[in-house]
């Protein structure tokens, strides 16, 4: 019988009011603060620039080129913010890498 070929299905988008809920009544005013910095914009810009490649999976094997899109905080900012915007605390994930990371940590969600 043959049988289907799995196809990539991307991630799909949220909508403004999704994400505009989410931010008021999930997401911490003090993260979203920082986010929103022009602090944080310029080192997340620098950041992309150095190293547009994810970089978990550049250290896959196989390893894999995959773009980067997202900054993470290896030290999250709620552990230590006087970390935020040092470049050696940053690393360059794709979506799911980055996904993958948060999914696998323990502990409550953020910003409950």
């Amino acid at each position: 019988m043959p049988q289907r070929i799995p196809y990539h299905r991307s991630t799909p988008d949220l909508s403004q009011s999704t994400r505009r809920d989410y931010d008021r009544t999930r997401r911490d005013q003090d993260s979203k603060q920082f986010y929103n910095s022009s602090a944080w914009k310029k080192v997340r810009k620098v950041k992309l620039s150095q190293s547009p490649l994810c970089e978990l999976c550049l250290q896959a094997k196989p390893r894999r080129l995959n773009p980067g899109s997202h900054v993470h905080h290896k030290v999250e900012l709620r552990d230590d913010r006087s970390l935020g915007l040092l470049l050696d605390n940053l690393q360059v994930l794709c979506h799911a890498c980055h996904s993958r990371l948060h999914a696998s940590r323990s502990g409550p969600p953020r910003g409950v």
